[in-house]
């Protein structure tokens, strides 16, 4: 109740515009929207949780909440932490990449979350598709997302996204991510 109160003054002052929730549960977010019932001018514009291909702990329950509620999400880590990009694969370890310096991603790489990325991988393949780009798209056009946030540690690897930036992905290989993820519910 103090943190929504010094927020509410906050807005009230001009210093802020609006707030979002970060790591948080549906049962936090909930209980946070009951707070702010007291609160005409506050409301909670967004919430930003982990969401890619291979951790989709948000399409469980907060999905709803997300749509009925009009709070998107901020996708973070939308390539799951690179995985996705498949420079792992084999036993890769580039020089630099994260994987090389980030205990992070070591704990959430395993056999389960190579399988999944190589099926994930040979899918984009199939539609001749990048799977950086297939893997954004398909966070992109969930209906309660936001915005995703990405990185790129250097301009090729920014290029590389930038070009797969209007890519629609169709009901086809929409289908066939379905297929995989019960294949591969959660890896991580």
């Amino acid at each position: 109740e103090e943190i929504i109160y010094t927020l509410n003054e906050l807005k009230k002052n001009g210093i802020i515009r609006a707030i979002g929730l970060s790591n948080d549960t549906c049962w936090g977010v909930m209980k946070f929207l009951e707070k702010l019932k007291d609160y005409k001018n506050l409301s909670l514009a967004s919430i930003q949780n982990e969401y890619s291909l291979m951790c989709r702990l948000f399409d469980y329950d907060f999905n709803e909440l997300a749509l009925n509620e009009n709070i998107p999400l901020l996708a973070y880590s939308p390539l799951a932490r690179g995985l996705l990009t498949g420079k792992y694969l084999n036993g890769n370890i580039p020089k630099g990449s994260r994987l090389s310096r980030d205990e992070k991603i070591k704990k959430i790489r395993n056999e389960k979350s190579d399988l999944a990325v190589k099926d994930y991988c040979d899918l984009a393949k199939k539609f001749s598709i990048d799977p950086v780009h297939m893997a954004l798209a398909f966070c992109n056009q969930r209906p309660f997302m936001g915005s995703v946030i990405f990185g790129a540690t250097d301009m090729t690897q920014l290029e590389r996204i930038l070009k797969g930036l209007e890519l629609k992905l169709n009901n086809e290989i929409l289908e066939c991510i379905k297929v995989l993820h019960k294949k591969h519910p959660l890896t991580f």
